[in-house]
């Protein structure tokens, strides 16, 4: 569905529109909703889920009152890893875990089941997904904008009680900003370059109809600050895994090709005999080193058969022998003298790195 077009803001801190009288306000560019999510920026860019282009600008409250109002086109959800949020002190700097984002991924594999299509991207605290409205909702009052903030809180209570998905109640504000899978943070930095799920070329329905039992727990969810998050176990936390867990497991395979730049490989895809065309270690299968806070790293498969596969999948294509020594040649496996019998090392307790068990598989497109 590529009739989805958005705003493209380059900073988070752009002038809205109408501007205060000191200010200038400047037009932004819209554009279709694959093409936001899969360039890389040169800037800090974000988007909206509203489309108004006849008003070319970042909107700010007033723009409500011109005429047409403003036309919500999209939900977008943001979810942050618990643990992540709170070391970050709410600023989502923390990294979220593989650990925590593997299990999520079961989770969306349920949501997907009941509706499919969306578009799925980590950042750097939790991830974000997006899926399109089959009405856009107009505000054009005060009235129009409360409406809509209930809605968006009961579509999250929804999400808490039928998937356990805790997003962020505090995007009920129609004019919140939500950065981009691909976007750069620092001038002259990089564009960000972490895991995508699904196609933004078929963006799907959001057809969620809360029920009253969600709409009342809505009712509780915008009185609370902060926002509830979702309460997991401790587990302890690791720094960087260097070329990762998913490097020394194709690396002890004999599965590494070349280095193309800086944690960034050529690899021999787990599933090379049932690709149609290619050869080994060519630039269509790519392994891309963690980012910090992260141990695995992640795949990239340009071939057509592997679009459906994700890190769970690509888990499962090492037995857990092979995955413990690939912890273990990555350093995240440390040994220590146990007190109860001096002289006798233990290996020091991580996060499991198989694969849960899961119904559905979901497609993935990468970079492109």
């Amino acid at each position: 569905m590529n009739s989805l077009r958005l705003p493209l803001i380059p900073q988070q801190a752009f002038v809205g529109y109408p501007p205060d009288p000191s200010k200038t306000a400047k037009h932004v560019a819209y554009f279709s909703i694959d093409a936001l999510m899969t360039r890389a920026w040169t800037c800090d860019a974000h988007t909206a889920a509203y489309s108004v282009e006849t008003l070319p600008y970042r909107l700010k409250q007033p723009a409500i009152t011109f005429d047409g109002g403003v036309a919500m086109v999209a939900f977008l959800a943001d979810v942050d890893c618990e643990q992540s949020h709170a070391a970050s002190g709410g600023q989502g700097d923390c990294p979220a875990s593989d650990d925590w984002w593997v299990q999520e991924l079961s989770k969306l594999d349920t949501l997907l089941e009941s509706f499919p299509g969306a578009f799925v991207y980590r950042t750097r605290g939790g991830y974000r997904f997006i899926y399109a409205l089959p009405t856009p909702s107009v505000l054009k009052t005060t009235e129009d904008v409360q409406r809509w903030t209930d809605t968006y809180v009961a579509w999250i209570a929804a999400l808490r009680r039928r998937f356990h998905i805790y997003a962020d109640t505090a995007c009920k504000d129609w004019q919140r900003l939500y950065r981009l899978p691909h976007a750069t943070r620092t001038p002259n930095g990089r564009p960000e370059a972490l895991e995508t799920r699904g196609s933004p070329y078929q963006i799907g329905w959001w057809t969620c109809k809360p029920t009253t039992d969600e709409q009342e727990l809505a009712k509780t969810l915008t009185k609370k600050s902060p926002t509830p998050r979702q309460r997991m176990e401790d587990r302890p936390s690791f720094g960087s895994a260097g070329d990762g867990v998913l490097f020394q497991a194709f690396k002890a395979r004999g599965w590494i090709g070349k280095e193309m730049s800086s944690g960034k490989s050529t690899v021999r895809c787990p599933w090379q005999d049932q690709h149609s065309k290619g050869t080994p270690f060519n630039t269509s299968t790519i392994l891309y080193a963690p980012g910090p806070g992260e141990t695995l790293g992640w795949l990239h498969c340009s071939h057509a058969h592997c679009q459906t596969r994700d890190i769970r999948e690509v888990l499962k294509a090492f037995s857990k022998d092979e995955l413990a020594r690939a912890q273990q040649a990555a350093g995240l496996i440390t040994t220590q003298t146990s007190p109860r019998s001096p002289g006798v090392q233990r290996a020091r307790r991580l996060p499991a790195m198989h694969a849960p068990s899961y119904r559905q598989y979901v497609a993935s497109v990468g970079r492109r």
